[in-house]
């Protein structure tokens, strides 16, 4: 039967990896989704705090996925608008802005990953 040279350390290296990416991964996208929050609350057309404070985080599908939340009920209403008011954007701009540094974030944190 053939030996395989070095691939226990091989194979401890790959957990590694795995792990640290998953490390490093879970903190960019918390980074990121505190990001989304922070400009989106700076956005909201809100006047009284109730649709800042509704602003949340909560966890995703997954162990890596945040999910950025409105929890107001007129949220929808000031980001679309309706028949008698005009839409107040905020959320899908907010998203927009930290859209590109979020994936930059990530893709750092996977190669930071790799040099493990």
């Amino acid at each position: 039967m053939a030996k395989v040279l070095g691939g226990e350390e091989f194979l401890a290296r790959v957990g590694r990896i795995a792990r640290t990416a998953v490390d490093e991964s879970r903190k960019a996208v918390r980074t990121s989704a505190e990001e989304h929050v922070s400009v989106a609350r700076s956005l909201s057309p809100d006047k009284t705090g109730a649709l800042d404070a509704s602003i949340t985080i909560e966890p995703g599908e997954h162990e890596l996925a945040l999910k950025v939340r409105v929890g107001s009920p007129y949220g929808m209403h000031q980001e679309f608008g309706t028949q008698k008011m005009q839409a107040n954007p905020y959320f899908r701009p907010a998203y927009r802005l930290v859209r590109k540094r979020a994936q930059a974030r990530i893709r750092r944190a996977f190669k930071k990953a790799m040099k493990a």
